[in-house]
């Protein structure tokens, strides 16, 4: 959550999908898009990409490679969005 919103990690979100991140955030909208800081596991602030869900939408409606089901579901799990349900 950014600001109340939830926000997804663009590489997390492109990986299950075989996507280049680097490539994604150039066909996104930049309001779509924002660089937050997280912290790794050395505890430093690493800038990382996020996309909201309009973004997250985008992201997978514009993939341009075929995924599996059954690929998805062994990603991440959601934040919100569809019920885990509606995935099986």
């Amino acid at each position: 959550m950014i600001d109340g919103e939830p926000w997804f990690c663009l590489p997390d979100v492109c990986s299950p999908l075989g996507l280049d991140p680097g490539q994604v955030v150039k066909r996104l909208d930049d309001e779509v898009v924002t660089i937050h800081p997280i912290p790794d596991r050395l505890g430093r602030k690493q800038n990382t990409r996020f996309n909201n869900e309009d973004g997250l939408y985008d992201t997978i409606i514009e993939r341009r490679k075929p995924v599996s089901i059954k690929k998805m579901r062994g990603s991440a799990p959601m934040t919100g969005g569809a019920p885990s349900s509606l995935l099986r």
